[in-house]
């Protein structure tokens, strides 16, 4: 179901919610992002969760995210590396994610 449809400069932006997950949209027929509303830690697409492998390595204390997205990275930092200290530069897009209230604001 799309509970939200709006469009900036860059094109649509799109929320479809089907009860298990919620997927942002930037195009017809795409996903930028998908969270299982169940677990919205666990990361659903490969490219986000090889983003995560230098975890395996060190421990980060700051991590600055350009690119907020879904929140579906934010939402994994802040469950796998609780005391970290994270920073979010976005468009747009994420004053209509903190109303979806998809993304922590502590």
């Amino acid at each position: 179901m799309l509970i939200h449809d709006s469009a900036d400069e860059l094109g649509p932006i799109r929320v479809f919610d089907d009860g298990q997950y919620r997927i942002l949209s930037f195009a017809e027929g795409d996903e930028q992002s998908r969270i299982r509303l169940s677990t919205p830690h666990v990361l659903q697409h490969e490219y986000t969760q090889a983003m995560m492998l230098p975890l395996l390595f060190c421990e980060p204390k700051r991590v600055c995210i350009l690119g907020l997205g879904g929140g579906t990275l934010l939402n994994a930092l802040h469950h796998t590396v609780p005391a970290i200290h994270l920073t979010a530069v976005d468009h747009p897009v994420q004053a209509i994610l903190k109303h979806l209230r998809e993304v922590r604001t502590d």
